[in-house]
């Protein structure tokens, strides 16, 4: 009988370890091109891989999880449920155009996102940089705070109802033109928006909420559904207030802005 020593203390190279190499430390899901199953294809092709890629989320999270990596790199579009949960797992991809994710249900909390477009409803806190933001319902949580980094805003954001923690938008956009609605959907907890050529509509405010901005060609909107609010804006922002009635408003240290004229009056900036 002859047996190899995996240990490499007869210069043996472990199989498995030649194997890791071939994941570059994530494991690669393409549902359209890829293939079902955790091990390997009918030709010996590493499931996984980028040349073999997985073709379900499942079976790319076994894998992952079997060899200890925690990201899957996305390859076209992903489609991805309320099952399995996503929750603590990071999404890479290749660039906001090649690499899509469309959500239904999904648990995202903790989750992070890069280099990709993420749309669709998903329930739970996520991490995204670089991404490029379709309309997304369900995001927040009670535990852990949300941050979009760097993003192209290009759809309508609706937060988790009872959402209680942090969202912070650092350094977004949105397209030419385009106006993004943020839905708050009567969550409470504290929203920092920092960004530049954005277009901004804010939509139900109705519970104590404080909300800082601060923008560089920025134009802000609140929407008639807006109620309450702790609210704070500085920089080049121009806002146009439709809102019913608010809270507090300090608008570049101008404290108190309460005196408007009427509704849908419009302030340029001071900064």
């Amino acid at each position: 009988n002859v047996s190899v020593n995996t240990n490499n203390t007869t210069g043996f190279i472990d199989p498995v370890f030649l194997e890791a190499g071939l994941f570059n430390s994530m494991v690669t899901l393409d549902q359209g091109n890829g293939y079902a199953g955790t091990g390997k294809t009918a030709s010996g092709g590493v499931i996984g891989t980028p040349s073999y890629p997985s073709n379900n989320i499942t079976d790319a999270l076994a894998i992952a999880t079997a060899r200890g990596f925690g990201t899957i790199y996305v390859v076209g579009t992903a489609a991805l449920g309320a099952s399995p949960s996503l929750a603590g797992w990071s999404f890479d991809g290749k660039n906001k155009a090649a690499s899509k994710i469309v959500f239904t249900s999904a648990n995202t909390d903790a989750a992070s996102f890069k280099n990709l477009r993420v749309e669709g409803g998903m329930n739970g806190s996520i991490y995204a940089e670089n991404c490029s933001i379709g309309a997304i319902t369900g995001i927040g949580s009670t535990l852990i705070n949300s941050v979009l980094h760097e993003c192209l805003l290009e759809g309508d954001i609706t937060l988790l109802a009872g959402n209680t923690r942090r969202f912070n938008f650092v350094n977004c956009s949105t397209a030419t033109d385009a106006l993004i609605s943020v839905n708050v959907n009567g969550s409470t907890g504290h929203i920092s928006l920092l960004g530049h050529q954005c277009r901004i509509q804010f939509k139900n405010v109705t519970q104590p909420i404080d909300i800082h901005i601060s923008g560089r060609g920025m134009e802000l909107f609140l929407d008639a559904s807006v109620t309450s609010g702790a609210w704070e804006v500085h920089g080049d922002v121009s806002y146009t207030d439709n809102s019913t009635s608010w809270v507090s408003f300090d608008y570049d240290d101008i404290p108190n802005l309460s005196a408007r004229a009427t509704v849908g009056e419009v302030f340029d900036s001071v900064a």
